[in-house]
């Protein structure tokens, strides 16, 4: 009986099992490591603000923020824009299982790299078809690393989809040892650079008639993240809603975001054109599992909500989905991309750190490639945090460049030109006649391993919209389980319609469309709908007028007694008129008043 996680004990009954009563946790331990193969216009958007908190932990690389720093990255800090906790939803117009036989057609699939045998997976209340670990580009080892991602060639006879399949090399957070709410993020399979896989939910049996797509990508900083996850199974939204799910791996840290601008032997962005290609690949293929082409929503959360964004940005990404979900991440948050400079200085710091001279033994990028690609995979990850200077807050390693190919220009320039405009994007397109919808997310789980006072983290509405609570042995409540199904029908109203709202049950409460006057959302909890105006509207107030009002009203330069500092000395320095611990008591009362 094939397990798609032999990992570790099976999370979920197969086909005919009964549910474990034992009470059913995210993995704990760390993943071994392997080295190598074994058009925009039209839109209508739903913009929901889930809430922030501890996601990425940098493996005790923490440091104390600067002033600035500490401003909410949900309130923009000089232009409008696309911060990162925002998710909206653009609709473009124009366990354990069973294998079964080869009997059952059901479970053969015919794609255009050849025949597929998924599996069958026992959700709570039935059956649904998975197909696991298809391999959709040529494994990117050896002197494919760094290189954008080649089609994978077609196979000879059946392939067994029927388990996960490697997680892209990738930093392991070991800043918590057993710690569940760390551990639920880190990798549950072998670490490999073979690694570029996806996955396919659809009903069982097979839709009758064409179904919407749903397409999943992971979030991670750009620097971890696995669709094997727990909290990604696809099963119960797939069981519940009717609805295909797809998921894909893409290359993450130095191997997917590495760039060499110019350079052909590293030309970067390679982990958005792993996920473009898994895009192209639906296209082709999703009919076979009874999904619809031409009804592909794609929808992630925090890196993967930027990049959503980006793809949105990308002319030549736009045309192969129909709507998208942006949750807690944008393309234009200060952490998302870097220019063409820093990303060279970047990959050369690292060259140096490796053991590979900068520019190459020649003084050219294909030598400094070569070298980059002879040292070991573990040998990068375990020097791509020191990239960052010493005083970065929030950044990541290796993240998007905005290399003129795939981002023509920066996200801020290309959203300011018209496409995106942070919260008042939704104003611009209800003016234009779209329907906007934007919520904020309140719900803190009763199975949170996170303290109290850290309220609802980061990332922690993706287990509500992927159906977790309804498998009874996760010991979620009853009224988290009714929540989550609630979440699963809106996400699946937009995938079919572009509205989040039910026209099969007019008499339920009603999600309103956000207007530029109106500014309504809704907060997303276990109580009743309820509609709310003016999204932080005080809150970025506060950060975008005040306060750097106050700081340009209380800056002094210390008075000077000489005509310049004497040889050696350092000159005097400008400091704050009011003290740095005023300054955080000011924040601290404000930000009680203004409910931050």
């Amino acid at each position: 009986m094939p397990n798609p996680y032999p990992s570790r004990a099976r999370p979920w009954p197969t086909a005919g099992e009964a549910a474990p009563s034992r009470h059913l946790k995210f993995p704990h331990r760390a993943p071994p490591v392997s080295e190598g193969p074994a058009p925009v216009g039209g839109l209508r958007p739903l913009v929901v603000v889930p809430p922030l908190g501890p996601r990425h932990s940098t493996g005790g690389r923490r440091r104390l923020p600067a002033l600035a720093a500490m401003r909410p990255p949900w309130c923009p800090l000089h232009t409008p824009s696309l911060t990162p906790p925002l998710l909206l939803l653009l609709f473009l117009l124009g366990g354990g299982a069973e294998a079964e036989g080869p009997e059952d057609p059901e479970l053969l699939v015919m794609v255009r790299g050849g025949r597929l045998r998924g599996l069958r997976l026992m959700a709570p209340r039935g059956p649904v078809s998975a197909f696991l670990g298809i391999p959709f580009a040529e494994p990117p080892v050896g002197p494919r690393r760094f290189l954008p991602p080649e089609p994978k060639r077609p196979w000879p006879g059946v392939l067994n989809a029927t388990a996960f399949q490697s997680v892209c090399y990738q930093y392991v957070d070991t800043l918590y040892p057993g710690f569940e709410g760390t551990e639920m993020w880190n990798p549950n399979r072998e670490l490999s650079e073979d690694c570029l896989y996806l996955n396919v939910w659809t009903p069982y049996p097979r839709p009758s008639s064409p179904t919407p797509v749903l397409v999943w990508i992971y979030g991670g900083g750009f620097y971890s993240g696995a669709s094997s996850l727990d909290v990604y199974d696809g099963r119960f939204l797939t069981q519940a809603e009717g609805t295909v799910l797809v998921s894909m791996n893409y290359r993450v840290g130095a191997f997917g975001f590495l760039a060499l601008p110019g350079s052909r032997e590293a030309p970067g962005n390679v982990g958005l054109l792993d996920q473009r290609l898994a895009l192209q690949w639906v296209q082709e293929n999703v009919a076979a599992f009874g999904g619809d082409p031409t009804s592909v929503t794609l929808f992630g959360e925090s890196a993967g909500a930027a990049s959503v964004g980006m793809h949105l940005l990308s002319p030549p990404s736009r045309g192969l989905f129909h709507r998208a979900v942006l949750q807690s991440g944008a393309p234009n948050g200060p952490w998302a991309t870097v220019g063409v400079g820093e990303a060279r200085q970047r990959a050369t710091l690292l060259a140096r750190l490796v053991g590979c001279p900068p520019g190459g033994a020649g003084g050219n990028d294909t030598e400094l490639v070569a070298c980059l690609r002879a040292r070991p995979a573990q040998d990068l990850v375990d020097h791509e945090w020191r990239v960052l200077p010493q005083e970065s807050v929030f950044r990541f390693s290796f993240v998007p460049v905005v290399d003129g190919d795939f981002l023509s220009d920066t996200p801020e320039a290309l959203i300011n030109a018209g496409d995106f405009h942070g919260l008042q994007l939704a104003g611009r397109l209800a003016a234009q006649g779209a329907r906007v919808y934007a919520y904020i997310f309140e719900h803190r789980a009763s199975t949170l391993s996170w303290p109290l006072w850290m309220g609802v983290p980061h990332g922690y509405e993706i287990e509500f919209i992927f159906g977790l609570p309804l498998e009874p042995s996760l010991n979620y409540t009853i009224e988290e389980r009714t929540f989550a199904q609630r979440l699963m029908r809106y996400w699946a109203n937009f995938a079919r319609t572009g509205d989040p709202n039910d026209p099969r049950d007019p008499k339920a409460p009603q999600w309103p469309p956000y207007t530029a006057g109106a500014q309504q959302y809704v907060s997303l909890n276990l109580r009743p709908l309820e509609v709310r105006r003016g999204l932080r509207a005080q809150a970025c107030a506060f950060w975008n007028r005040f306060l750097p009002k106050l700081l340009s009203a209380t800056a002094s330069e210390a008075p000077c007694t000489c005509s310049g500092p004497a040889h050696g000395e350092a000159a005097p320095r400008p400091r704050p008129g009011l003290p740095l611990p005023l300054l955080l008591l000011l924040f601290l009362l404000l930000s009680r008043l203004l409910r931050l």
